[in-house]
């Protein structure tokens, strides 16, 4: 699975190439309790509604954020998890 930036830069396009990219189970979005972060979420497929474990990243805009996911972080992580 490659991830690359996209351009423009933004919570939906970045949304857009995840799901691209096949990351389909992760989308950022901002937290509107605390608009200052940009947050994680994972998406898992339960019986009823699909729920989210959302982890907030600190970074203040999408932009880092995928920079930091295409440089590597967060992926290994996320890929264990998906091995498990």
């Amino acid at each position: 699975m490659t991830f690359t930036v996209p351009t423009p830069c933004n919570i939906d396009t970045v949304n857009e190439a995840l799901i691209a990219a096949g990351y389909n189970n992760v989308d950022i979005f901002y937290d509107p309790c605390n608009s200052d972060n940009v947050s994680v979420s994972r998406r898992y497929e339960g019986i009823g509604k699909p729920y989210y474990q959302k982890q907030t990243t600190g970074y203040e805009t999408a932009k880092q954020w995928a920079e930091d996911f295409e440089a590597g972080y967060f992926r290994l992580q996320l890929e264990e998890d998906e091995a498990d």
